[in-house]
This record gives C-alpha cells, sequence and structure tokens, in this order.
C-alpha cells in the first residue's frame, strides 16, 4: 500500500482496516484517543459501536467532532512509511439493521454484545482525508471522493 497514494489508495485501506484510533474531545476541549473496532457503511463511510459506558462515547454525545486514524495493517519496515489516512468529520447515531449486518459482518465476535442496552452505532459523516503514504508523499482531500457511488 505505501507506494500507492490518491483517494483510490485511501479508500481501499478504509474498506481494509478494522479497528482505528478515534480521537474525540472531553469536556473542556481535551483531546482523547482510543482504539475502536471499524466496519463501513454502504456508501463506505466508518461505522462504529461504541458503549454508553466508554469516555469517547460520552465525549461524542457532547461533542460530535472526531477524528480516525487508519494504517496499513501489518507494515513492514518503518511503520512512519507505511500507508495511513487520518479522517476528519463529525460522529452521528444511527440505527437499523442495515449497521447491524455491516457491523457483524466486519467483526462476528460483536454478537455476544451487539445487544447490550448500552451499545449504539455511531456513523462518521466523513468531511476531510489527510493521507500519508510514506516519506514526503502527503495528501488531503474531500470525503466526496472516498464515498462508494
Amino acid at each position: 500500500m505505501s507506494a500507492k497514494s490518491g483517494p483510490q489508495a485511501a479508500q481501499i485501506l478504509l474498506q481494509n482496516a478494522k479497528y482505528a484510533s478515534l480521537a474525540s474531545l472531553q469536556a473542556g476541549g481535551r483531546p482523547y484517543a482510543s482504539l475502536v473496532s471499524l466496519a463501513r457503511t454502504e456508501t463506505g463511510e466508518p461505522l462504529l459501536l461504541l458503549s454508553d459506558l466508554a469516555w469517547h462515547a460520552q465525549n461524542l454525545r457532547r461533542d460530535g467532532r472526531a477524528s480516525l486514524l487508519v494504517q496499513e495493517a501489518d507494515p513492514a519496515g518503518d511503520v512512519l512509511a507505511s500507508a495511513r489516512i487520518s479522517i476528519q468529520g463529525q460522529m452521528e447515531l444511527t440505527q437499523g439493521q442495515a449497521a447491524r449486518v455491516m457491523f457483524l459482518t466486519a467483526h462476528p465476535e460483536a454478537e455476544t454484545y451487539i445487544d447490550f442496552g448500552d451499545f449504539h452505532f455511531w456513523q462518521m459523516k466523513m468531511e476531510e482525508i489527510h493521507m500519508v503514504s510514506g516519506f514526503g508523499r502527503i495528501e488531503t482531500f474531500k470525503a466526496m471522493e472516498l464515498l462508494n457511488k
């Protein structure tokens, strides 16, 4: 992946990702980063299943602005030379059978807790994607360039 760049390479990176680092804002504006399981909607937007007990879910209920960091799986050599994208956007609560199916397809192990009352689906309305494809290869583009049409 690290040899490729552009919106299509970023889309492939996002499609292959099973996990991401989520940055949300705590009360008072302090950033908080956490590891989350990642799935995608039909249009390719990030989909998360979060517990209301988790700090990141509480943060998102106060302020939906967030960032997701997704990196190339199992990069060879220097991790800083591997491909990665930082996605900025707005997290929104979502529901429905489609979200459930998409999440369970990506994470069948979630079957054991997906129906707990404190778990909810969050969809990121992507705004901007910042991609680093290796040393000196940096691009920024709008979310519409990654969405499945």
